[in-house]
């Protein structure tokens, strides 16, 4: 089954990439491919690359600060070594004609032609999705828009949230609260002024009218 395949440097931006992969594979699950790095004692590294690259339709390749200018332990520039194997991904799916997508992150700007080895200067010549942290989900969804169209998969559905309750008739009834207790306190104000006999129901008023004031400020700081 074709698929995608994630390519990125775990010195560069690894936390960025599992990001991306988690989205994608929300989205794509299992038909998205990624730490090839990782491969079989006795397996030829080169082969399992151009299997695993051949296989997919789509290289999504997460692109950082560090991704040109990363060196190994003899200071030498990675993508000069022509085993490298962010190089040898990348590199056989544009010799393959593979729908290359690079993607920039930390704000990183499209390498130079001049800046990469001759097999992978046409990467430059690809349209690049850059993806900020303050846009995350509107840049993931361009991204996913686009495989979508790649893989030929229907455009997921949206489902929207459900509406939220009224706040038409949650102020309505504390409006209400609030008119029965002032409706209260002015039949205590009007028993304590009257006859002996009804000013003995007017402290009973005046505590209801009190218990649903405390009521009315409670669910206006429940609601703030």
């Amino acid at each position: 089954m074709s698929g995608i395949f994630l390519s990125y440097r775990r010195d560069d931006a690894a936390g960025y990439a599992g990001r991306v992969a988690d989205d994608l594979k929300e989205r794509f699950g299992d038909r998205l491919f990624m730490d090839i790095d990782t491969v079989e004692p006795g397996l030829d590294f080169v082969e399992e690359i151009e299997r695993a690259v051949q296989s997919c339709v789509a290289l999504v390749v997460v692109i950082g600060k560090q991704w040109l200018g990363s060196v190994d332990g003899a200071g030498r520039r990675r993508l000069e070594d022509p085993g490298d194997y962010v190089r040898l991904e990348v590199a056989t799916a544009l010799k393959r004609k593979i729908r290359v997508i690079p993607v920039l992150v930390q704000n990183t700007l499209m390498p130079l032609a001049s800046e990469l080895p001759p097999d992978l200067a046409p990467l430059t010549r690809r349209n690049a999705i850059d993806i900020a942290d303050t846009r995350w989900k509107y840049d993931i969804d361009r991204l996913i828009h686009t495989l979508e169209k790649v893989l030929g998969t229907p455009p997921k559905v949206i489902t929207p949230p459900p509406p939220e309750p009224s706040k038409r008739k949650g102020s309505f009834f504390q409006m209400s609260l609030l008119l029965v207790s002032l409706f209260l306190w002015l039949v205590a104000v009007g028993l304590a002024g009257s006859t002996p006999t009804d000013q003995k129901g007017a402290p009973y008023f005046f505590l209801a009218g009190v218990g649903t004031m405390v009521w009315w400020v409670r669910r206006r700081r429940r609601k703030t």
